[in-house]
């Protein structure tokens, strides 16, 4: 893993060509992203997804029409402890980001608590430039005083 920041971007498999396009500006944004497509292939994949999910500075959770199932799950909920668990400087910033073909009931209830990003067309470079923008923010030292 790099030393930079690191987002890891959790989404199901049916929105894998908007998770592709939402990596890849992030990336040309200068962010390091983790996603699927980075696991390695044998027998020591979920160590590998356990160990970037503990390292990653921000959590991006894709939410389609079908909201959140299966993996992304698993991967919510150690997402959520890391962000209830930790003091406010170490807090994992989680962001919720809710796809064009998702109603805004499809945001479960955990995920409601953060602000959540609406993003109503992956090809929309000044969409996905918001969300840049944000993460950054969030992979950004804070100041100290």
């Amino acid at each position: 893993m790099s030393s930079a920041p690191t987002i890891f971007v959790s989404y199901a498999h049916a929105n894998r060509s908007t998770a592709a396009a939402i990596v890849k500006a992030l990336q040309g944004a200068g962010l390091t992203v983790w996603w699927d497509a980075d696991i390695p292939l044998g027998p020591q994949w979920q160590d590998a997804l356990q160990t970037t999910l503990n390292d990653c500075a921000a959590f991006l959770v894709l939410i389609g029409q079908h909201g959140v199932s299966g993996w992304i799950h698993a991967e919510v909920g150690v997402a959520l402890s890391r962000h209830f668990s930790r003091s406010a400087e170490t807090r994992l910033p989680i962001v919720p980001v809710l796809l064009d073909d998702a109603p805004d009931d499809r945001v479960p209830p955990f995920l409601s608590l953060f602000q959540f990003h609406r993003l109503e067309d992956a090809r929309d470079g000044s969409q996905i430039a918001g969300l840049a923008t944000a993460c950054l923010l969030y992979t950004s030292p804070s100041p100290r005083d």
